[in-house]
């Protein structure tokens, strides 16, 4: 009986306010780690959430935490990014990198987000891209594979890293 009044308080339809409500909505993402780098990322944090950690040349394969960003893509709009690698918990154990991460642009016409794909690329370079399709997908806003096709795709970085899923051939050349 409360609902039926705030709808004719409001003076909009049901379906009016439903549509008004979903467009002001923000968006709930789950955030996946992606590590390119030859270093394994212990702690992952995204506005303060713990989202895990990530073997190195791995990553889009669990999920720990999740994200809000507004249902509207806006210039200037970033998440704070905090993790650690093994480099850095050797010198302090409870020290964190922090940066602020600006995230590509994203459209609700043509994707309606459910991840946010956060890539840790050598260098300390972080890339953030909202989507509910994966890299590797036709459909994914850029040309990303995932971590593990990429070192597969390096003789050097499979045998180091992935050394039970290269074959003795590939191994011997």
């Amino acid at each position: 009986m409360a609902l039926v009044l705030v709808l004719f308080a409001t003076g909009c339809k049901p379906s009016q306010q439903a549509q008004a409500a979903s467009q002001d909505e923000g968006l709930g993402l789950q955030v996946q780690v992606l590590n390119y780098r030859d270093e394994p990322l212990g702690d992952v944090y995204v506005n303060g959430i713990w989202v895990g950690g990530m073997p190195s040349h791995a990553g889009g394969t669990s999920v720990a935490g999740s994200v809000g960003l507004p249902a509207e893509w806006h210039a200037g709009l970033t998440v704070e990014v905090e993790w650690q690698d093994d480099t850095l918990y050797r010198k302090d154990h409870d020290a964190l990198y922090k940066e602020q991460v600006r995230i590509e642009p994203y459209d609700l016409k043509n994707d309606r987000p459910s991840d946010l794909w956060l890539a840790f690329l050598p260098g300390n370079t972080i890339k953030a891209i909202a989507s509910s399709y994966g890299p590797g997908h036709s459909n994914f806003p850029a040309k990303w594979k995932l971590p593990f096709d990429v070192c597969m795709a390096d003789k050097a970085c499979a045998a180091k890293f992935y050394p039970k899923r290269v074959t003795r051939s590939d191994q011997e050349q």
